[in-house]
Formats: C-alpha cells, structure tokens, sequence
C-alpha cells in the first residue's frame, strides 16, 4: 500500500539565518520525491502564544492598541508571548492582567491553532476567562496608550465584517469561542427551557414561517400537514428558536389561539 506522500517527505538540515530577542529565521532543506535538488524553506521560530476571551455577560472586552507593523490602531483581544518556563494558562493569567487589569477567577482553555502555518510551527492558544475582577493595567512601553473596550458579543462578528478587527489571531480566536465557548455549560445539563441561545433564528426568518402558518391554516381550515394547527409544535418550536425559552403550554395555547384567530 503506498504511504502519504507528506510521510516520503524528510527534513534533511537545518541552518539559523537569522536571530533576534523575538524570534529567529531558520533555513531548512527537504527531501521531496521525484526532485533532486533539496527544496529549502524559511522557516519563522518563534514562541507559543496566549489569547484571551474575558467574557462579563453578554461583552467581551478588548483592547485597543497602536500597532507599529501597519502604522495604526488595531482592535484586539489581549494577547502575548508564553515566556520561558511559563505553562499557556500562567501566561494568559499574566497578559491578561498586564493589558487590561482583569484577574479571572476562572481560566478555561478552548483549543489552540497554528498561528503561521504556512511558515512556522507557532501555536496560539485560546482561553476564555470568567469570573473577572478588576485591577489597574501594567503595560511596557509597546503597549503605550493601550485602551480597554467592552464589545457586546453580537457586535463582534460586523466589526469583522466591517474591517473594523483584521488581526489573525483575533479573528481566528472569536471563532474558536463561536465552536467551542458556547458549549460550555454550568453542572447542571441544559435542558428543553435553558438550553438555547436567543435569535438562532431572527426576526426576520421568526416572521416568515410565522405568516407560512397563519397562510395554511386559513387555507385549509386550521390544520396543515402536520395536522391540526392549535395541536401543532411548530409554533412552540419558532419560539423557542427565536426568543431562547420553551413556552408553556398555557401560554403556548393563548399565542397559537392569537396567530390562528
């Protein structure tokens, strides 16, 4: 059986080109097959990374900072190098401190990425932090005029959409939240009254199948496919979507009563 071809490929040297406090460049040569010649790579080596969420209900706060690389301001979340002999969670506890003045009670890690994979082997990691207290900012000298943002979740994804939030590691991280935060829950199963978020559907698509209801039971005397409208689940379950509850069954009655009048 043949191998993968990534197994063929071997690394055959390794040589630093170039060093400095933050990082160095490391011209490396590879086997390929079917090639004769060594195929060299530049490689970044750099160290790991921390990135924090530090979630206040229904905000994340951010940070605002001059970055020096694009000659601008940039809208991040706090972030930075895990030093020497520094675990990624003693890290994020630190930056998270040091950029903003948050102290969480609660650290919890999502997952982590490639943060330049296509030149190095940096890995981000991704913690979303809880139970925040609050203390001054201990910013260096590249973190001059670093401000403390408050963003509403919701409000996240358009400030992306809008070029408002460019940097990687800021919008890889928010997506990591977005896959895994979100799923982490107290002790206590969610069940069919706790467990949705509000606005899985919108108003808009609500509205719709809202009127859909209401257009075939009128059409064919109060019942549908599904069978009588007034017995219906749909209505319950487009509330439930929507709004993020369960409604009971009263009150559930009265509303299908209003739609189907």
């Amino acid at each position: 059986m043949r191998k993968e071809f990534s197994m063929r490929i071997k690394k055959i040297s390794s040589k630093t080109d170039y060093r400095c406090p933050y990082f160095k460049i490391v011209k490396t040569g590879f086997s390929i097959p079917g090639q004769k010649k060594t195929a060299y790579w530049y490689l970044l080596k750099r160290g790991n990374y921390v990135s924090i969420l530090a979630k206040e209900g229904n905000y994340l706060y951010m940070v605002e900072l001059y970055r020096f690389a694009i000659e601008k301001k940039s809208l991040e979340f706090p972030a930075g190098i895990i030093e020497k002999n520094e675990t990624p969670r003693e890290a994020a506890k630190r930056e998270l401190e040091e950029e903003t003045g948050i102290i969480a009670k609660k650290l919890t890690l999502l997952d982590w990425y490639y943060a330049f994979i296509g030149m190095s082997d940096c890995k981000s990691y991704v913690f979303l932090a809880e139970n925040l207290s609050f203390n001054k900012q201990k910013l260096d000298r590249s973190e001059f005029g670093m401000k403390i943002k408050k963003v509403k979740i919701s409000d996240v994804e358009n400030l992306v959409r809008k070029g408002k939030i460019r940097g990687e590691h800021n919008i890889n991280s928010f997506y990591v939240y977005k896959l895994k935060g979100k799923k982490l829950m107290p002790k206590n199963d969610p069940n069919c009254k706790n467990g949705l978020d509000k606005n899985i559907i919108n108003k808009e698509v609500f509205g719709r199948e809202i009127s859909l209801c209401q257009k075939l039971s009128n059409k064919n005397n109060g019942k549908c496919g599904w069978g009588k409208c007034m017995d219906c689940g749909v209505v319950p379950l487009l509330y439930k979507l929507h709004k993020g509850k369960l409604l009971e069954d009263s009150k559930a009655k009265k509303i299908k009563e209003e739609i189907f009048k």
